[in-house]
């Protein structure tokens, strides 16, 4: 089994343990890379929280930075979310504060809720095209736990040719969507496939889940797609005032 999770919740949204007993789990389950990546809106605020009144931004990075200083020589810690409002281009339809826009620089990935949202795929490209005009081309945009089922070959290309990658999700990801994920990717190009970013992730919500990845793996190591499965990239520290 990959020693990889990389779609976590903590009870800054809607998981139920907090930052510091899922980062010790992890540690006692041998995860060696693993992200942080609560539900958030597409302007930096908490969603579905479990703690009331819901922590800030500032205090998610802040927390995150401190147990990475703690933990970080047993397991590589990321910063990232995963992005449940409609991303509109521009972010036209602004309603509220935009803290997500100020601390860019702190995440190391972004997830797009394909569940509750509206429209993923636009908010995946649209988020995708802002991130590389304030200059985080290289932060990945990840679909988070899609059906693959319902998805066209068309749709996949288009995301795969803009920069958006694919999730494995263990929580969701069945056989049959896996054969759909799988008959995607056989129907690329060599020069497509060398596009392919994937990732995978428990979608825990609770600490006893994170790292248990045995389905996700197994479809990522006997079709030889271990190349494809990113490693985000280091994000900046956020130290407290």
């Amino acid at each position: 089994m990959l020693k990889i999770d990389l779609h976590t919740h903590s009870n800054f949204s809607d998981g139920h343990d907090s930052l510091d007993e899922i980062l010790k789990i992890a540690i006692e389950f041998d995860v060696e890379k693993l992200a942080i990546t609560d539900h958030m809106s597409a302007f930096g605020h908490f969603l579905f929280s479990n703690v009331k009144p819901a922590k800030s931004i500032e205090r998610y990075l802040e927390e995150i930075t401190r147990f990475r200083q703690k933990y970080g020589d047993n397991i590589e810690i990321y910063t990232g979310a995963e992005i449940s409002s409609d991303f509109h281009s521009g972010k036209l339809t602004q309603q509220q504060e935009d803290r997500l826009q100020d601390n860019l620089e702190y995440f190391s990935l972004f997830l797009i809720e394909t569940y509750v949202i509206q429209e993923p795929i636009l908010t995946a490209l649209n988020l995708r095209k802002y991130l590389t005009q304030q200059g985080f081309d290289a932060t990945p945009v990840i679909l988070a736990h899609p059906r693959y089922s319902s998805m066209s070959f068309e749709t996949f290309r288009l995301l795969l040719n803009n920069h958006i990658g694919f999730e494995l999700n263990e929580d969701k990801l069945s056989a049959r969507e896996a054969s759909f994920f799988l008959n995607h990717i056989n129907s690329l190009t060599p020069q497509e496939k060398n596009k392919l970013t994937l990732s995978l992730g428990s979608d825990s919500h609770h600490k006893e889940e994170v790292g248990i990845v045995p389905f996700t793996s197994l479809v990522i190591e006997e079709n030889n797609l271990s190349k494809y499965v990113i490693t985000p990239p280091k994000a900046h520290d956020k130290f407290g005032v």
